[in-house]
């Protein structure tokens, strides 16, 4: 290991070098317990031609915080567990002393819910200490936002009045399509760089007892800030909803930064959906001064919206085909009484089509909005009026208007239509079957793979929705959520093998999809009230007394 002097030394030799040659050198700090490791880091590659000196390295996180004030890294390559400090606290420690501290976590497999917090704390790039070459290492270090040698951080002052202006003019106002109420001249002095580029993110997620909206707030800022170099933001909850404003300085001005841009939101994109299961929008603005602060938000909210429309998780405002001017459509009940009345499904489905058909080009939130909650709200009507019990696929959460903040795109929207009348006239004719296309794809899902370890995401994937959405529309429909029914089913299951062959526990157990017999005994007995032993031997009695 090398001596704080000895490091020096090596950094400014290094910076010498990359100086005479014009190019601004990134320096890497290494925190690695095995000696093998880190001299494996060290000749990967001929760090000095692609811009990077190693300024040090250290066997745990307490030497490479006593190396960090001497060497002043931009970036930080750390294993995940060390002596003395780990890797977590080690990166929580540095961030504190540099907020725009660069950090690529090296690790093994089993290292994955470490890496969930490392993501939360700040760090950009996951490596498996496997896969390390010299392609996988430069992907990683590209991709990183390293801030230009000798650039100042944001200064702490001007943030804090950049973040209390989004929180005053927007943050309060966090719903889609909503004025920006800014004054140019306000905005000048809040946001005096040169060049700025504005993004409106909106995120689906499934709150469970470990993710709440706080913590699912924090985990997503923490994306944003690891990847977008001195942005401010205001994030809030809407309607179930996350929504996140961002402002970012865009230093290269107009040209190239979109793209650039664009990127590291997919990088964000990724990470929110590996670590946290949440799913993102991104729209984009242009790149304009400071003073159009309020147009940059109109863009990039706009381009949110476009997400919406072209069922796409990024959209930049200049790749938005021209927004067509014309009258939203209007639900007709008289047309829709006709086609059911009439017994015409095939009609009613076509006139679903068409209305949203007329919505797409006008691209306009508000009008979906009006459509939708026409067509409920003339659905519900004509169920009460035929009397028609609002049970299982038809229960009473199916026609609640905030389901629409639920559904993710336009093309779901007009499914979710198309679905609620599709069991309105199977109630109509007297069919005793609610269940949709989608629902009843997962149902069939369900049977075929409930011996695999299967979740709630490998059948929205399999379905081809959202998670979050096809959670609301499968309570819905069922009346339980996923986890509930997947688990009666497997206990069905092992109820018939129980009674029908004379296979051992721990054999029906793997046969329904556990992987652990006592679990399966536990949840088994949790509800039958029964244990195996017992199910079996009661229903064999009643079976001889027949």
């Amino acid at each position: 290991m090398y001596h704080a002097h000895q490091v020096i030394i090596i950094a400014l030799e290094s910076r010498e070098r990359a100086e005479v040659e014009g190019e601004s050198v990134k320096r890497i700090l290494i925190a690695e317990d095995e000696f093998l490791v880190r001299i494996g880091l060290k000749t990967t590659m001929d760090w000095a031609a692609h811009g990077y000196t190693i300024v040090g390295e250290a066997a745990n996180g307490k030497e490479a915080l006593q190396l960090f004030g001497e060497t002043h890294p931009d970036i930080l390559i750390t294993d995940v567990k060390m002596p003395v400090m780990g890797g977590l606290e080690l990166v929580s420690e540095a961030k504190k002393r540099k907020r725009n501290l660069q950090v690529v976590i090296l690790s093994n497999y089993n290292d994955f819910e470490y890496a969930r917090e490392f993501m939360r704390l700040g760090a950009s790039r996951y490596l498996l200490k496997s896969e390390i070459s010299e392609q996988s290492l430069l992907r990683a270090l590209e991709s990183l936002d390293v801030p230009v040698q000798g650039e100042a951080e944001l200064d702490g002052g001007l943030r804090a009045r950049q973040e209390r202006f989004l929180r005053n003019y927007f943050g309060a106002s966090m719903e889609e399509n909503q004025p920006f109420p800014a004054k140019a001249s306000e905005a000048r002095n809040v946001f005096p760089s040169n060049h700025y580029l504005a993004m409106r993110c909106d995120g689906d997620f499934e709150p469970t007892e470990e993710t709440d909206e706080e913590t699912v707030i924090k985990n997503v800022e923490s994306l944003f800030h690891s990847a977008l170099e001195n942005a401010v933001y205001c994030s809030g909850i809407m309607g179930g909803r996350l929504l996140v404003s961002v402002v970012c300085p865009a230093p290269e001005g107009p040209g190239g930064e979109v793209g650039r841009f664009r990127r590291k939101c997919g990088m964000i994109l990724r990470n929110a959906k590996n670590y946290f299961d949440v799913e993102l929008h991104i729209g984009i603005s242009e790149v304009r001064e400071g003073r159009n602060i309020a147009r940059l938000f109109s863009q990039a909210e706009e381009a949110r919206i476009g997400c919406f429309f072209a069922n796409q998780p990024i959209r930049t405002f200049a790749e938005l085909p021209p927004r067509v001017t014309a009258p939203a459509p209007k639900v007709s009940s008289r047309k829709i009484l006709g086609y059911i009345d009439g017994a015409d499904p095939d009609g009613m489905k076509k006139y679903i089509a068409d209305t949203f058909s007329r919505l797409l080009p006008l691209r306009n939130f508000s009008d979906v909005r009006t459509v939708y909650i026409d067509f409920l709200s003339i659905a519900k009507s004509v169920c009460e009026e035929k009397n028609i019990d609002l049970a299982d696929g038809l229960s009473g959460t199916k026609f609640s208007y905030d389901n629409l903040t639920a559904i993710p795109c336009l093309k779901n929207v007009q499914d979710y239509v198309g679905d609620l009348y599709s069991a309105v006239f199977k109630a109509v004719m007297g069919g005793d079957d609610y269940y949709s296309h989608t629902i009843r794809q997962c149902l069939e899902y369900i049977g075929k793979n409930y011996a695999s370890n299967i979740s709630l995401d490998n059948m929205a994937q399999a379905v081809n929705i959202s998670k979050s959405y096809l959670s609301m529309i499968f309570k819905q429909e069922t009346g339980i959520n996923f986890i509930t029914y997947l688990t009666r089913y497997r206990v069905e299951r092992a109820k018939e093998l129980l009674l029908r062959t004379n296979m051992k526990i721990y054999e029906i157990a793997d046969k329904v999809g556990f992987s652990s017999p006592y679990y399966f005994s536990k949840v088994f007995k949790d509800w039958t009230n029964l244990s195996c032993k017992e199910y079996k031997d009661r229903n064999t009695l009643k079976k001889m007394q027949r």
